[in-house]
């Protein structure tokens, strides 16, 4: 991996040689920018070219199964890089159709709510969820594997709009505490606790609302976690047959001297 300045930002891209992985770090005084990579059409037509160091002085740090070298190289000379500017494309405002004022609308009046709950799955089969609204925290029991809405970031009703944070654990097997045996007449959750002041009915819709979706989008939850589960034990072995090796480190500076002294010197 290196870093490089170039005209005022910080440009990053990978270099492998053999067994060594190249850091250049080159040295701003007070502030630098941090640019993305480029992309493969940026590479393609505009290809940073390979610079040449010299280095002045060198140390190595050894850490037994690796090194660390720090190499004091003179400053490149660099020239400034020329950027044509491209034609703006014309712009063409439509104006928004009936039908857009009328989903416009729908949306503006759907009540806007925000779940961040904490959840455990027990066997695989019981859900715990709980989360604070309104100063009160709700505990509730679900028959759903929440792990297959794991993923679920946003949905709406006809009336709300949701954003929901699940941070979904694993539980293990169900304690004896939470065995209250099945939850009877077909639903799909029951309360367990609640606030002092009660059950707002928020809280309860809610429940409703993400049980209807996952029975509304069940088959296409779990084909999808069963994917994500397929494809995080594939990585997980091949990390484990493949643990990565210890490789030297190059790091590449040099220092850059301050033009204070000429500005003090300009403004007398």
């Amino acid at each position: 991996m290196e870093y490089s300045y170039r005209d005022g930002r910080l440009n990053r891209w990978f270099a492998t040689f053999g067994k060594t992985v190249q850091y250049g770090i080159w040295l701003w005084p007070l502030f630098f920018s941090h640019a993305g990579p480029a992309s493969a059409a940026d590479n393609a037509t505009t290809p940073t070219p390979a610079l040449s160091l010299r280095v002045i002085d060198s140390q190595e740090v050894d850490y037994g199964t690796y090194s660390i070298f720090y190499n004091r190289v003179e400053p490149p000379v660099l020239k400034p890089k020329t950027i044509a500017s491209a034609a703006l494309p014309a712009l063409t405002i439509a104006s928004p159709t009936a039908a857009d004022l009328e989903a416009t609308r729908k949306a503006e009046a759907k009540v806007q709510m925000v779940i961040v709950a904490d959840v455990t799955v027990y066997d695989g089969k019981t859900t715990i969820l709980r989360w604070w609204q309104d100063g009160g925290e709700y505990v509730y029991r679900s028959n759903i594997n929440f792990f297959y809405l794991r993923s679920l970031c946003n949905f709406e009703t006809e009336k709300t709009s949701y954003f929901v944070m699940l941070a979904v654990s694993d539980g293990g097997p169900l304690p004896a505490s939470l065995s209250f045996g099945q939850i009877g007449n077909g639903s799909h959750f029951a309360l367990i606790s609640q606030p002092k002041t009660g059950v707002k009915p928020e809280a309860a819709q809610f429940m409703r609302d993400v049980c209807a979706y996952y029975e509304n989008h069940q088959t296409e939850l779990i084909a999808a976690y069963q994917v994500r589960e397929k494809t995080r034990i594939a990585k997980e072995q091949w990390d484990k047959d493949h643990p990565p090796q210890p490789k030297d480190v190059v790091i590449q500076y040099f220092p850059i001297r301050s033009n204070f002294d000429e500005l003090k010197g300009a403004a007398k």
